[in-house]
């Protein structure tokens, strides 16, 4: 298993480069981030061109792209458009652990910028896939051992309600339910009904708030995040279970006296579980994405709304990072799914 790791490691370098290229070439060549500048009366054109400068966007692309992977602490800029180099480059590179300036909130490292925004993503899309990955297994084994009945031809046609909407008309129609109707109802009368929440991590802005309130807040978002999933995926479990089920060894646990429930959770639910971690696999690196539709509609501060404000922005050293952490999380995370399909099914081998 270890020369697996390591040589799938190794596979994943020159991917790796080739989507740094692309991301760097397409957010650099999309359009100038100091185009504002130009309209702005009080800025010469001298100091945009000092900024354009210090920020390296004079330069040549490829020596844009050296400069972001090595560092250009030993390239000689000329800032006052004399020809001449003035000062050395101040920043180290990627390879060095310095992922740049963000362009939109200046001073700031993009790398201190998704830092702070990260652990509101992680703690929204962990709660998300904790709760999908529970009610898809429950509601696609209890639909699997119950084939074609009611229960499983209502359990299907929600699912299909759900899978088929787009995210935000589920979102809006929670807000609207269980924070527009419900409000309207508590104000008129009905006390003990609760409303949920719709902005926001907290009730007040810059308010710490309590670990209830933040649980609070996060029910509408992680409902309907959590609701097309469910509808997805219990799909697969139910599918993958019919089949599991229907199989020889399964009859002969059966015939040897074994109970349903030892059959069902120790025996095919485990091999039924292979097409799961599949999809795990492909949707859980892009938690680091965060929701973006969601996290809008909710005002969650996550990783979605800095994408789309750095996106506004042409913020390319925030872009950049932001891309290349989803790409190693989907690397990473595919390495894990190939391990787990090896402990999960026997037959599976490394070699």
């Amino acid at each position: 298993m270890g020369k697996y790791i390591i040589r799938r490691i190794l596979q994943a370098i020159p991917l790796l480069l080739i989507i740094a290229v692309l991301t760097f070439v397409l957010l650099k060549t999309v359009g100038d981030p100091l185009q504002y500048l130009v309209e702005d009366p009080r800025v010469t054109e001298a100091e945009r061109f000092r900024l354009r400068a210090v920020l390296g966007l004079n330069d040549p692309l490829p020596l844009q792209f050296v400069h972001w992977l090595i560092g250009d602490d030993w390239y000689l800029r000329d800032i006052d458009n004399d020809g001449e180099g003035d000062v050395y480059g101040e920043r180290r590179g990627v390879l060095r652990g310095d992922f740049g300036e963000s362009i939109r909130v200046r001073n700031r490292d993009a790398i201190e910028i998704i830092g702070e925004k990260l652990p509101n993503t992680l703690l929204l899309g962990i709660t998300v896939y904790v709760v999908t990955i529970t009610v898809s297994l429950a509601v696609g084994i209890f639909a699997a051992t119950h084939p074609y009945s009611l229960a499983d031809n209502i359990i299907t046609s929600i699912s299909f309600v759900f899978f088929s909407m787009p995210i935000y008309l589920v979102a809006l129609i929670m807000i609207y339910i269980f924070a527009v109707q419900f409000r309207l109802a508590h104000d008129g009368g009905l006390d003990w009904l609760p409303y949920l929440p719709v902005q926001g991590m907290r009730p007040t802005r810059g308010a710490t708030g309590t670990l209830a309130e933040l649980a609070w807040h996060m029910v509408l978002p992680v409902f309907s995040l959590a609701s097309i999933s469910i509808a997805g995926y219990s799909r697969f479990v139910r599918a993958s279970m019919l089949e599991v089920i229907n199989s020889d060894y399964i009859r002969t646990a059966h015939a040897k006296g074994l109970s349903n429930r030892r059959i069902t959770f120790l025996h095919a639910l485990k091999n039924a579980s292979l097409p799961l971690v599949t999809l795990v696999g492909l949707d859980v690196p892009f938690i680091l994405g965060g929701a973006v539709v969601t996290e809008q509609i909710f005002s969650w501060d996550g990783m979605g709304l800095l994408f789309i404000r750095s996106l506004e922005a042409l913020d390319a050293p925030v872009l950049i990072l932001f891309t290349m952490m989803t790409a190693i999380a989907v690397v990473v995370m595919q390495l894990v799914t190939d391990v787990t399909y090896a402990w999960l099914d026997p037959r599976v081998r490394f070699s």
